[in-house]
């Protein structure tokens, strides 16, 4: 008896099988499956809830026509595809590239992970120093015991004592520190040895690399007339990449000076600091910011703002952390339109867990918001690559810690991917991930910036924005880097870059007054390239005449009316052009290009019920035909 249950139940699930086996045969109802798995795609990712008009259509087929161009060139193993290879390596032809020249023209709304002291380009920031009057006391660490201090530039009336462990000699006096000189010296990319070229995922040892690297130039930025210079050059530089907005870490203090000549300020060998009465700590220079971004905002009503993180080092104790956010509240609650979170940086791995830190980070109430550096590791949960014995739990287990301490936005968030149910919860908290691709890549998290976790984090509707981290340090200078890695290599069109641009000032510190106003800028902005870029778009000629490869489904209802894909290579003859579709001799229909191996055509109506095949020709500018050797079937 028992069998024959099992073989009857057994001839059950073989019919079952055999009736789904029969309607995937059928490419009218496979087409239709098809179809629904990529509705169902867009809706999870909310993809579908950004909507291009005509001109923005346009757009979006030209910069994928550029994007094929590029992988074109580059997909040959022998020269390599951008993404897939070390950005060291790639930098020139990147920056040289058709793709890269729009995308720097793109308004991408905010730089959402930066380091305020690392994010303009190296060189830029040693012709400020060389080419101001400060450079008649500029001296550079020429002997140092230790390796974060040789090369490293300070101001001095007169400098320490080579008793001090440093030899500073003057840079003016000394034709060896020229600035290409010094930039080698200066960025991780000019640094990288073969061994960590050879491992390009070993993390820890890139970051002891890129750790003899901070603070080489930083004292000068605390001089008046540098950071006044530093801040203006800085702000000019991103808004030329067409980024309107700026939150950035920084230093809860940075304590501003003038040289003394005078002889009165010898004990700092001549620096004399002009916050010695300030109302809180940090006031004298969050003015002087302020300032400073109010006035370029004068001169250029466009940007948005330039905001601040308060940072605290990770690898410090809890004692010296306490004392942060205490100052840390204070500066938010007396210069909040400046102020807009905290955070904890250096490296996850080898510093400190939030854990370690808990007692602290339990007594912020979410003002300021906290924006956590979270999971920026390779490591599993159960190791702990930290170097301090009385730390609890790994790095990657920060993103428990994140997301039950409030955080807003989380830096980095690779390691989120092991830990699906975080990465709902963070989804169903609204909280955005800031991604730093080009970052992860040169730090040895993703060697290959196609297998990123960040596409994965957007195709499940994780709120997204971009970052650039450190690319002044790291010696590639520019944000539009990350935007053509992304571009390029996790296949975001308009829409994607659309929504990365928006998502930056929706989950950006500003007040929602703030936020109207930034809306309105960056709108402006982007209505203004998408004109721009149209206009160039349509103006383009191509030469190459469009193949015709296979038709999706090549048979369908009887009397029509659905939608059928049209697959090829170079459509691009359709950018800017009315597409028409012909089915044998039926009356014209409208097409869509998709992108340039994509078309869809409107299957006409028929009123008869026979079984017909007709050929299918396209016009790709609305009056001439090709004939695609491709056939439909008006069957079912």
């Amino acid at each position: 008896m028992t069998l024959k249950i099992i073989c009857y139940s057994l001839l059950i699930l073989i019919h079952n099988s055999s009736i789904q086996a029969r309607n995937l045969e059928n490419e009218y109802k496979y087409n239709q499956e098809r179809d629904k798995l990529i509705e169902e795609e867009e809706k999870l990712s909310q993809i579908d809830q950004i909507n291009l008009n005509e001109e923005e259509k346009i757009v979006d087929d030209y910069l994928h026509f550029l994007k094929v161009q590029e992988f074109l060139k580059t997909s040959d193993s022998s020269i390599g595809f951008p993404p897939a290879r070390p950005i060291e390596e790639k930098l020139n032809e990147i920056r040289s590239s058709e793709v890269f020249q729009e995308l720097s023209k793109l308004p991408k709304g905010g730089n959402m992970h930066t380091h305020e002291n690392y994010i303009l380009g190296h060189r830029a920031v040693l012709e400020i120093l060389f080419n101001a009057p400060e450079f008649e006391d500029l001296y550079v660490a020429e002997e140092s015991n230790s390796q974060s201090r040789h090369y490293s530039l300070d101001l001095f009336v007169n400098p320490p004592p080579i008793s001090s462990g440093v030899k500073w000699v003057k840079v003016k006096d000394n034709s060896t520190y020229t600035i290409d000189f010094l930039v080698k010296k200066h960025t991780l990319m000019n640094i990288l040895t073969d061994e960590a070229k050879k491992y390009p995922t070993d993390s820890r040892m890139r970051w002891k690399l890129m750790d003899t690297l901070w603070g080489k130039v930083t004292s000068t930025f605390r001089h008046v007339n540098i950071r006044a210079k530093f801040l203006t050059e800085l702000l000019s530089t991103v808004l030329k990449e067409n980024v309107q907005y700026m939150e950035t870490r920084a230093s809860r203090i940075q304590r501003l000076y003038i040289l003394d000549k005078s002889g009165g300020s010898s004990e700092n060998f001549g620096k004399k600091y002009i916050d010695e009465s300030e109302e809180y700590p940090g006031k004298t220079n969050i003015d002087f910011t302020r300032e400073i971004v109010n006035n370029f905002t004068a001169s250029n009503p466009e940007f948005i703002g330039y905001k601040i993180i308060a940072a605290s080092n990770r690898k410090t104790t809890n004692e010296r952390i306490k004392n942060d956010l205490i100052i840390s509240k204070e500066m938010f609650e007396k210069a909040g339109d400046m102020i807009k979170g905290i955070d904890l940086v250096a490296e996850e791995d080898s510093g400190k867990s939030h854990m370690f830190f808990l007692e602290n980070l339990l007594n912020i109430s979410g003002n300021p918001s906290p924006l956590y550096h979270t999971a920026e590791t390779n490591w599993p949960d159960d190791l702990l690559p930290s170097p301090f014995d009385n730390d609890p739990v790994s790095a990657l287990q920060n993103t428990y810690e994140s997301v039950l301490l409030g955080a807003k936005r989380v830096g980095h968030g690779i390691g989120f991917f092991k830990h699906p149910y975080l990465l709902n919860e963070l989804k169903k908290r609204d909280v955005a991930i800031e991604i730093c691709p080009v970052s992860n890549q040169i730090l040895g998290y993703t060697a290959d910036l196609r297998n990123h976790p960040g596409i994965g984090y957007i195709r499940n509707g994780l709120p997204v924005v971009l970052g650039s981290d450190d690319p002044g340090g790291f010696g590639y200078d520019n944000f539009t880097i990350d935007w053509y890695e992304a571009f390029m290599g996790w296949g975001l069109d308009l829409r994607d870059l659309k929504k990365l641009a928006s998502n930056s000032i929706k989950y950006s510190g500003l007040n929602s007054e703030e936020k109207t106003i930034a809306v309105q800028k960056w709108e402006s902005s982007w209505n203004s390239y998408i004109s721009t870029t149209r206009l160039k778009a349509c103006k383009l000629q191509f030469k190459i005449d469009p193949t015709f490869n296979r038709v999706l489904p090549r048979e369908g209802a009887l009397n029509g009316g659905e939608k059928v894909h049209i697959y090829g290579r170079h459509f691009e003859k359709g950018i800017c052009q009315t597409i028409k579709c012909k089915f044998g001799n039926y009356e014209e229909t409208e097409g869509e290009l998709l992108n340039t191996y994509l078309i869809n055509c409107q299957v006409p109506s028929k009123s008869n019920n026979d079984v017909e095949e007709v050929p299918i020709s396209i016009s790709l500018n609305g009056t001439s035909f090709i004939d695609t050797d491709l056939s439909f079937t008006f069957k079912y």
